[in-house]
């Protein structure tokens, strides 16, 4: 039986592995457009190749309906063991899961090695066209010629990232093939915000982000904060953008608590000792300058003669510092796209309900993840559910 997978991302090669080691007869075959495999592997975790969650959680994805029982069949265990199954040694850094070399280019080297002793075949810059059914099995167009496949298996990824290959120019081709598509979104990306500060462009600062549906509270984290000139970016802000792009709100507020250890009250009583023994340029002790001057002018404190209620404005301000969202920053710079193929027109194994034998894993199923390891724990999963399929 021939296998095609359209697609060299991690879920594509490691579809290609196990559904190679479940049926060694088979043949599989990669096609891939780039003249790499797996190009957005070497990006993640700054490089480091963030792998894996080991205190995943459903909530942690769009659809925790369908996480919940992948990840009661497949705990971090099982998935840690498939993973080692290819080469693959893993271990807790950083507070993550990280191949043990902590590289991610070692680590698809790993996978390609596996790939190679396994008998997969790999077919690099060859662009997939369209297909179309043909007897038992389906015709395959790509701009080298027509192969014919029993199986085929769609691991294309998204829309985010186009300059490592994810680009989303294969959507049309499957909605033209019938498949409902999710609307495509940035999500994990900087954010674009009303009224930016360009003059913070650069800064950093830790604190407790919420995001804010009117007065409802729809997300929260604690992270590191990074100004720029059109808004802000960091891990946070990316998950951030994420909970937004995922109820596609037209409007939300983004607060920043500077310092989450200290209540209103506590906060006030340290600007108040910060003044009394550092004098006008206190806070300066507790912020970087334009920040410190940011928050001077906007709350209205009185330099030179500060009163009670200056305390208290400035507290507040520091404690609730406002922005309004506009926009993700755009798929060129997100690490994952929102949406895409439907889970309606798939089956538990991620089969297609509309052409068997046709299978879509990993991004582009409208399935996303949080920052951490939990797109590649989702690319993991879905490749290990459809090749348990029985052939």
């Amino acid at each position: 039986m021939a296998v095609t997978v359209i697609g060299g991302s991690a879920s594509g090669i490691y579809y290609a592995l196990l559904i190679k080691k479940a049926h060694p007869a088979f043949e599989v075959t990669i096609i891939e457009k780039e003249k790499k495999l797996a190009r957005k592997v070497y990006a993640t975790g700054n490089g480091h190749c963030n792998i894996l969650s080991k205190d995943i959680k459903p909530t942690d994805f769009n659809h925790p309906e369908i996480l919940q029982p992948l990840l009661e069949e497949f705990p971090f265990g099982e998935l840690k063991k498939t993973l080692e199954g290819f080469g693959i040694l893993v271990g807790e850094m950083k507070n993550g899961i990280y191949p043990l070399t902590y590289s991610a280019s070692s680590t698809v080297a790993t996978l390609e090695s596996a790939l190679k002793k396994a008998g997969v075949k790999v077919r690099l810059l060859e662009k997939f066209l369209d297909y179309e059914l043909k007897g038992d099995g389906f015709d395959i167009k790509t701009d080298r010629g027509r192969y014919h496949t029993d199986i085929l298996v769609f691991a294309t990824g998204g829309a985010s990232s186009p300059k490592l290959g994810s680009d989303g120019n294969l959507f049309p081709i499957f909605k033209a093939h019938g498949y409902r598509i999710e609307e495509l979104r940035p999500g994990l990306c900087p954010m674009k915000v009303k009224e930016p500060y360009p003059k913070l462009d650069g800064l950093r600062h830790e604190a407790k982000l919420k995001v804010l549906d009117g007065k409802e509270n729809i997300y929260e984290e604690v992270g590191e904060v990074l100004f720029r000139k059109f808004g802000l970016s960091g891990i946070a802000i990316f998950n951030a953008v994420s909970a937004i792009e995922r109820k596609n709100l037209k409007e939300a507020t983004i607060s920043l608590d500077f310092f989450p250890d200290y209540d209103n009250s506590d906060m006030q009583d340290k600007l108040f000792e910060g003044r009394k023994i550092i004098g006008k340029r206190f806070l300066y002790s507790f912020f970087e300058e334009p920040l410190a001057n940011l928050l001077i002018k906007e709350s209205g404190f009185d330099y030179d003669r500060p009163d009670a209620p200056d305390f208290i404005n400035l507290a507040r301000l520091i404690k609730n510092f406002r922005l309004q969202y506009l926009a993700p920053e755009g798929f060129g710079s997100s690490q994952v796209s929102l949406g895409g193929v439907s889970l309606q027109n798939l089956d538990g194994n991620f089969e297609s309900l509309i052409e068997k034998g046709v299978f879509f894993i990993g991004e582009c199923v409208d399935i996303d993840g949080f920052c951490g390891g939990y797109n590649l724990t989702w690319a993991l999963l879905s490749a290990i559910k459809a090749s348990q399929r029985a052939f």
